[in-house]
C-alpha cells in the first residue's frame, strides 16, 4: 500500500506540474479551480509553484511542489474532521527534498490531517507530521511539517 501511495503521488505531481489540459476520470487532476497548498518544513515557509489532487477508491491524495520541496498527504475522501496518521487511517504525509524521503504513515512518523470541506472535486483543510526518512543515509532523521493548508480543486 504504502509504494503504491508514493507511486500515485509521483503520477499525480507530475501530472500537475505538467499543466495537461485533458481530465481522464477520477484520478487525472483537474486543471482548473482553487489549487493551493502551503506550510512550514522545520520552521521555514513553503508554498507550491504546483498542487494536484485526486480522489480514487476513497482516498484523497494532494501533492504540491515548489520546485524544490515535494509534500504529499493523504486522507479518507468524503468526510470533515480530523483523521490522525495511524494504524486505523489511511491518512499520512511525505516530504522529498532531491533524492531524500521523510514519511509519517503507518508505523512512521505521526501527524493528523483535518478536513473542513470535502466535495466530490474539492478538499479544504490543514495538516502537520513529524516525518521519518525512509531514503538512506536522508539527513537529518525526522523532519517537522507544520501549519500545513490545502484549498485544492481537482
Amino acid at each position: 500500500m504504502q509504494r503504491r501511495m508514493v507511486i500515485a503521488m509521483s503520477v499525480l505531481l507530475a501530472s500537475a506540474a505538467c499543466r495537461s489540459s485533458s481530465n481522464g476520470g477520477t484520478t487525472a487532476p483537474n486543471n482548473t479551480g482553487t489549487r493551493a497548498m502551503t506550510a512550514k518544513v522545520d520552521g521555514v515557509a513553503w508554498s507550491t509553484a504546483s498542487v494536484g489532487g485526486s480522489a480514487s477508491n476513497g482516498v484523497v491524495i494532494l501533492a504540491g511542489s515548489d520546485g524544490t520541496q515535494t509534500i504529499g498527504i493523504s486522507f479518507a475522501a468524503g468526510t470533515t474532521g480530523t483523521q490522525a496518521i495511524s494504524a486505523s487511517t489511511v491518512a499520512s504525509g511525505s516530504l522529498t527534498i532531491g533524492a531524500q524521503t521523510w514519511k509519517a504513515s503507518v508505523g512512521t512518523g505521526t501527524g493528523n490531517v483535518t478536513v473542513t470541506t470535502s466535495t466530490a472535486n474539492h478538499v479544504v483543510g490543514t495538516f502537520s507530521f513529524t516525518a521519518q526518512a525512509v531514503t538512506s543515509g536522508a539527513t537529518p532523521a525526522t523532519r517537522q511539517v507544520t501549519v500545513g493548508t490545502f484549498d485544492v480543486t481537482f
